[in-house]
Order: C-alpha cells, then sequence, then structure tokens
C-alpha cells in the first residue's frame, strides 16, 4: 500500500472514530433530554398530587367542622356565597386533575382517569353536603342527612387521598428512575466518548510511529544513496522496498544513476578522444618550434606546456643570409581557441604571408598582424607579441613589442661586469584595436651579449600568501644564472620552481636565450 493510502485509511479510520463519538454524542444528549424531561413531568406531576392532597385534606377538615356544627348547633352557618366559593374549590380541583391527566403518559392515563372520576364523586358529594346545611335551623331528618352525606364525603376524600397518595409515590419512583437513567446515561456516554478518544490517540500514535519509522528508515537508505551518488559511485542501486512513494523515488534514484554512469562513460571516452587530440595539437604546436641554433648566433629554449592547451608560440629563422627574425607570442587564454591562433600567427610568420610587408621591419610586421587577426574576429583572443630583427653585419637588433614583457639584453661590460637592458616599445596588444602603428627600436650587441626573450607566465607564480612574483624579481633570478655561467634556462626555472614550492606552472611557459658570439 502507497504512503498516501496508508495516510488516507488512517485519516479515513480516525474520522470514523470522530464520527462514532459524535453520533455517541448526540444520542447521549437525546437520552439526557429524555431523563430530564421525564423527571421534570414527575416532579410537575408530585407538585400537583401533593397539592390535590392537601386541598383534599383541607375540604375534609373543613367538612367535618361543619358537620359537627350541624349536630351539634342544628346550623352549620353556611350562606349561598360560602357555598358558590366552595364549589368553585372543588370544581377547581377537578381542572387539576384533568390537567394531571394531561401530564401522564399513555400507560398512565387509564389510573388517571379513575382518579378523575373520584374527583368528580367527590365533587359532587361535597357539593350535596354543602347544600344539605345550607338551612339555618335543620331538623332531625335533615341532620340525619347531613351526617350520612358528612359520612359518604369522608370516605370519597379518604379513597381520593389514598388513590392520590399512590400516584405521588408512584411519581417519586419514576422521578428516581429517570434520575438514575440521567446518570446512567450520562457515564455511559462520557466512558463511550473517552475511550474513542482514547483509541483515537492510540490510532494516531501507531500510525504517526510506524509512518514516521518507515519514512525515516526509507529516507535514510535514499540520503545513503545519493551520498554514494554524489561521491561518484555511480554504480550503485538503492534497494527497492514495498511499492509505495518511495520505492518509486528509489528507482528514480536508481535510473537517474544509471543515466549519470552511463554519461559517465560516454564522457570519460569523450574525454579520452580529447586528450589524445590535445596531445597531438600540443605535439604539433611542438613540431613547429625551431630547432637550436649554433654557431655565431646560438639560441637555446625551454617550452613547459601548462595541463591545458595554451597559447605559447615562438620562431627564429634566417629572412637571408644577414637578417634573422626572433619572435615569441602568447595568445590569451586556454584551450584550442588560443592554440589555433597561435599556430595561425607562427605559420603566417613562417610562410611570411603577409603580402606587402617587410618582415625586416618589425613595427610593419606588428601591424599588419594587428589588421589580420582582430579579436572579435578570433574568437575574442588577442595576443601579445615580441618581434626582433637580427642584422649580422652590422651586429644591430632592431625590434617592437605589442603588449608583451621586455625581453632583457645582458651585455658584457668589462672582463667580469655585465649590463642588463629591457628591449620594449610599449605597443598594444595585437588584435583588440584597429588601425594602429608599432614603433620601432634599434640596440647595437657586441660580442657576448646574450637576449632572453619569455612569456609571462615564466613568472607570474605565487611565492608568498597572495603576491605573485613579479617580472623585476624573474630578472634578477635571470640575470644572476646568465653571469655565473650556468645552464641558464634551467637554473632560472629551478629557482623559480624552489620560490613558489610547486613543479608545476598555471600558464604555459615559453623561454629562449640568443647568445650573440
Amino acid at each position: 500500500m502507497t504512503i498516501k493510502n496508508e495516510l488516507a485509511v488512517s485519516f479515513s479510520a480516525i474520522l470514523a472514530l470522530f464520527a462514532i463519538n459524535l453520533g455517541i454524542f448526540f444520542w447521549g444528549n437525546a437520552r439526557r433530554s429524555e431523563s430530564m424531561r421525564e423527571v421534570q413531568a414527575a416532579a410537575s406531576r408530585s407538585v400537583i398530587l401533593a397539592n390535590l392532597d392537601r386541598q383534599v385534606d383541607d375540604r375534609q377538615k373543613e367538612g367535618n367542622i361543619l358537620a359537627q356544627l350541624a349536630a351539634d348547633l342544628k346550623s352549620a352557618g353556611v350562606n349561598e356565597e360560602q357555598l358558590t366559593q366552595m364549589t368553585e374549590r372543588l370544581s377547581g380541583m377537578s381542572e387539576r386533575a384533568q390537567a394531571l391527566r394531561r401530564l401522564a403518559d399513555n400507560e398512565d392515563r387509564a389510573s388517571l382517569d379513575g382518579l378523575a372520576q373520584q374527583f368528580d364523586t367527590l365533587r359532587t358529594t361535597w357539593t350535596e353536603f354543602y347544600r344539605a346545611i345550607l338551612p339555618e335551623q335543620l331538623n332531625a331528618e335533615q341532620q340525619q342527612q347531613v351526617a350520612q352525606l358528612a359520612t359518604s364525603a369522608t370516605d370519597a376524600a379518604n379513597e381520593t387521598s389514598k388513590k392520590l397518595q399512590s400516584l405521588q409515590s408512584t411519581e417519586e419512583r419514576r422521578a428516581e428512575v429517570a434520575t438514575a437513567n440521567f446518570a446512567a446515561v450520562e457515564r455511559l456516554t462520557n466512558g463511550i466518548s473517552l475511550s474513542i478518544f482514547v483509541i483515537s490517540i492510540g490510532v494516531a500514535i501507531v500510525v504517526a510511529v510506524g509512518f514516521s519509522r518507515r519514512l525515516s528508515s526509507g529516507l535514510a537508505v535514499l540520503r545513503g544513496g545519493a551520498a554514494l551518488l554524489g561521491s561518484g559511485t555511480l554504480d550503485h542501486q538503492i534497494p527497492l522496498g514495498r511499492r509505495d512513494e518511495l520505492r518509486e523515488l528509489a528507482e528514480s534514484f536508481n535510473s537517474m544513476s544509471k543515466n549519470l554512469l552511463q554519461a559517465q562513460t560516454e564522457v570519460l571516452v569523450s574525454h579520452e578522444h580529447l586528450k589524445a587530440e590535445l596531445a597531438e595539437a600540443a605535439a604539433y604546436v611542438r613540431s613547429l618550434l625551431p630547432s637550436p641554433l649554433d654557431g655565431e648566433v646560438r639560441t637555446e629554449w625551454r617550452f613547459i606546456p601548462s595541463t591545458q592547451l595554451g597559447g605559447d608560440a615562438f620562431g627564429h629563422e634566417w629572412l637571408d643570409d644577414d637578417h634573422m627574425a626572433l619572435y615569441l607570442l602568447d595568445v590569451c587564454g586556454h584551450g584550442v581557441g588560443a592554440a589555433m591562433v597561435s599556430i595561425s600567427v607562427m605559420n603566417i610568420l613562417r610562410a611570411k604571408a603577409l603580402p606587402g610587408v617587410d618582415f625586416k621591419n618589425p613595427g610593419i610586421v606588428l601591424a599588419a598582424l594587428n589588421e589580420r587577426f582582430p579579436m572579435e574576429e578570433h574568437g575574442d583572443h588577442y595576443f601579445t607579441i615580441w618581434y626582433g630583427v637580427y642584422e649580422r653585419s652590422t651586429r644591430r637588433l632592431v625590434y617592437a613589442s605589442g603588449g608583451h614583457p621586455p625581453a632583457v639584453l645582458v651585455k658584457k661590460t668589462g672582463s667580469a661586469g655585465s649590463e642588463i637592458a629591457e628591449l620594449a616599445t610599449g605597443g598594444m596588444i595585437v588584435g583588440m584595436v584597429p588601425d594602429i602603428l608599432f614603433e620601432t627600436r634599434t640596440e647595437t650587441l657586441d660580442g657576448g651579449a646574450r637576449l632572453y626573450v619569455f612569456s609571462d607566465g615564466v613568472y607570474e607564480v605565487p611565492i608568498s600568501e597572495g603576491r605573485m612574483m613579479s617580472f623585476r624579481e624573474f630578472v634578477g633570478h635571470l640575470t644572476s644564472a646568465s653571469t655565473q655561467g650556468r645552464s641558464t634556462l634551467d637554473a632560472a626555472l629551478t629557482t623559480v620552481r624552489n620560490i613558489s614550492g610547486r613543479q608545476t606552472f598555471d600558464d604555459d611557459v615559453s623561454i629562449v636565450e640568443v647568445a650573440f658570439n
């Protein structure tokens, strides 16, 4: 059974108990009202019976006194007005007896009919008695008649009084029974209500505890499965329990994990393919890098690609017998897009594929590259570049730069001294702003001079919390290694790694050393 159905059944059971309790309440209320009406009716009848009994007794006493007066004095002293008043009192008693009959149930009306008849007889007898004592002087025959009437009235009054007392006792018992019934109904309804209340609480507790345990255990299993799924254990399947919403949720989790596992497998396969393609691309980029030169101009370089395919590229080649071009560029960003731009630039420079451009003039070359590679046409990729041309016959170096770190020239001064020069022209980044010119500058090189051209990835490394190595600090490490006669490039890179405490670089590292003998 689903959780929804279980809750519906439990709620229906509680509602049913509530309905039963409500029915018991209305039933008990009706029974209590009925008992109360019976008590009130019995009390009312008892009051009327007591009042009638008292009046009968009063009339009997009054009749006895009048009869005694009539016997002793031969006159009771009763007039017509007193007779009328007595007749009215007797009629009132008969009317109350009739009212008592109307208050009675059907089963009691037979006995009350007899009472009403007795009151009629009593009224007739007393009326005759009062009429008999009207004369002022009673003769012997009249006195005898009065005595007989008095005896008849007394007998009738006694019978009526007994009947009244019997009925009064009956009403008192009836009131007691009704009161007892009221109390019994009260106890019964209270007991049933309390029992239903306790049962309702028990049902609610059983449902709540059972549902809570079931939900908690189910959610714990789902939470554990989700944790394993979040940790990468995509082959985990959540065990399926009873058929309910938690099972549906577990099935959804299992389906999702299967889909994720399949997607992960596909991604891993694609990643391996991409890694292979990137490795091929990196190998291709490396294949474009020049072989080191030896002789009058000697070159050495280090290329350390980052974990991602980057945009560093460099090259050097003889334009003719007297001129050698040297360049190093760094395309912004990483990935295939940056690598494609750097490869395109390097291929153009190697093939001299800029029509009408004098590749011996660095400023013109950079201006032509700036027009050829606007960033909005190449995935918002721009690049920095340092481009120089060495003229062997005059030992002059002409150069221009666009947003690139300055090249570092180390010139010997005397037997052991050296002079450090930073070669840069302050040009704009290439591809960012159209129609700009790049300045070209010239430097004369003495024998033994060394030129270092590099990308910013070689020195932009963290060396302390919140601080990166500066260009000037790297130049100091580079020239120190150069003047000490060690393998300059390896020594400089080792120093950077030691200072940063890291063996890898976040960006591509390209550095070229050119020694002019």
